[in-house]
């Protein structure tokens, strides 16, 4: 039951947001002739572990299917690790259930950074697994187990599992004379260290060997360029929503937090899961920190802020507040049971409402994740999206069918998907980002080259042809693909798809001829 509303929150068309960024960097890792010459695909790796224990189902399935998988087998083990860790909390039937549900909603509506559980599959998803069967063994006391958890959390995505630490470590001090002496765990803290070392130190040499100005610029880009809505609290309190919504309704989620941990702190079950869920809240405070006190040294904010400081709070106080509230209805029931009774029907209506107003909402718009989130409203007013996305994976199955494999593409502004569908290598495109140092600014240098003002505003047409030749020569492009919706004009070459007799085709696919023409 806990797998059927993980499906009914997100069991929708792959692929979904991060999908398409994961797994084709999966896909090429075991067949690096995929895709050859695609810049994003041949950046260094950092996932490694995601990528050696699960990108081999590419070389045997279609990367859909491979997502379909993914998300299986994640939602399955995350289903059991909740099942495991309520049945060591509360062992009432039906409490892992509403727990998982609880927390699914309030990740999804009172987030603050954008931080996501159950999704499309990634190199998190199965971190969070590991987090969730080491919070298993912390509640039973086996400080040993967490650390081997936690560290192998790590392996598979080092932030996730490195904050989870962290937090496992300030649990530990919050324990006071009742935690297990340092000597005791250290034999298991080390084991911890060596499997976080199989993702810590490939994310190390992402940065090594590079100067220091290299390395500030790629910090300076991924945190107030490419991701300050995921990073940075005065962006995400001051320009991501004018009425700073983000930040007040997961402060309010806090403030359910410390106020259902204080009523029910003489529960012995949860004190050790509700300190871990304050290692994580001291972090996320420590984070805001932080970012004020590095206002104005946008240097050492971007060297500080790259690591996603809120990460780990997104995810485990919604998961303290529906453990903690479950515990609270208990004790309540023993005292008033009709009262008790009438909250958890309320609970439970409201989370349903929740769960399928969200579905309703979403099924609205049929299309994978990975199209909705790219595409601006502005642009999807103009032209029906289900057209748009109709036209796009058309447009992709023909260039399959009729390019060279190593052809190399100039795709459109907004979208993520063209080698997903077309199973072709491209220039660049904003999803895709880098994640070492050197290939980071290569990336920036890129985009903004390809994807001038003009580009922006009216795709690829808009740029004065000696510089889209330039362009294209300069990176050895093949083929541009253009997007009619931005561009008035078609490209004065030759155009190979759609046929020339056809007209009125949302996106067309143009050679490059092997000699400048003239505008």
């Amino acid at each position: 039951m806990i797998v059927v509303v993980f499906f009914v929150y997100a069991g929708w068309p792959a692929p979904d947001v991060n999908e398409a960024h994961y797994l084709s960097k999966a896909k090429h890792y075991w067949d690096p002739s995929w895709c050859a010459g695609d810049f994003f695909l041949e950046s260094s790796d950092a996932h490694s572990v995601f990528y050696w224990s699960f990108g081999w189902l590419t070389l045997l399935f279609s990367l859909p299917t491979v997502a379909w998988i993914g998300r299986l087998v994640t939602w399955t083990l995350l289903a059991i690790g909740w099942y495991r860790l309520l049945r060591a909390i509360m062992p009432q039937r039906g409490a892992a259930l509403l727990s998982a549900a609880i927390s699914v909603c309030l990740i999804h509506r009172c987030h603050m950074a954008g931080e996501w559980l159950i999704g499309g599959v990634e190199a998190k998803g199965f971190a969070y697994v590991c987090v969730l069967f080491g919070l298993t063994t912390l509640v039973r006391q086996q400080w040993g187990l967490s650390w081997l958890w936690f560290g192998a959390a790590s392996a598979f995505h080092i932030l996730v599992g490195g904050w989870s630490l962290l937090a496992l470590g300030i649990a530990w001090l919050l324990t006071g004379q009742q935690r297990p002496p340092l000597r005791q765990m250290l034999p298991y803290m080390a084991g911890a260290l060596l499997l976080a070392s199989l993702s810590l130190v490939p994310a190390l040499l992402l940065s090594s060997g590079n100067d220091a100005y290299i390395t500030q610029s790629a910090n300076w880009i991924y945190v107030f360029h490419r991701l300050p809505h995921h990073l940075l609290f005065n962006h995400i309190l001051y320009k991501l929503d004018p009425q700073f919504w983000f930040v007040g309704r997961f402060a309010l989620v806090i403030a359910s937090w410390l106020l259902l941990w204080w009523t029910t702190r003489t529960d012995p079950k949860q004190s050790l899961l509700q300190r871990f869920v304050a290692g994580a809240a001291i972090l996320w405070l420590a984070g805001i920190v932080v970012d004020q006190a590095t206002l104005y040294h946008p240097h050492l904010a971007a060297a500080l802020l790259r690591y996603y400081w809120f990460r780990l709070a997104d995810v485990v106080i919604p998961l303290g507040v529906s453990i903690a509230g479950l515990i609270w209805l208990g004790s309540l029931y023993r005292l008033r049971p009709s009262v008790a009774a009438s909250l958890l029907c309320l609970t439970i209506l409201a989370v349903t409402t929740s769960l399928v107003f969200h579905h309703v909402t979403r099924a609205e718009d049929f299309r994978p994740a990975s199209e909705i989130q790219q595409r601006p409203l502005a642009l999807q007013d103009q032209v029906p999206p289900e057209d748009v996305f109709a036209s796009w994976v058309h447009t992709c199955d023909w260039i399959d069918a009729n390019t060279p494999a190593t052809s190399l593409f100039l795709t459109p502004r907004y979208q993520q998907t063209f080698s997903w569908y077309a199973n072709r290598p491209e220039v660049v495109n904003w999803k895709n980002v880098p994640q070492d140092a050197r290939s980071l600014v290569q990336w920036r240098a890129r985009f903004r080259q390809v994807y001038s003002h003009q580009a922006r505003r009216h795709g690829f047409a808009g740029i004065p042809l000696p510089e889209l030749q330039a362009i294209c020569q300069h990176y050895g492009v093949d083929y541009v693909v253009l997007d009619r919706t931005l561009s008035r004009e078609p490209l004065p070459w030759q155009r190979v798809y759609p046929p020339r007799l056809e007209s009125g085709a949302i996106f067309e696919v143009y050679c490059v001829p092997a000699t400048p023409t003239s505008d």
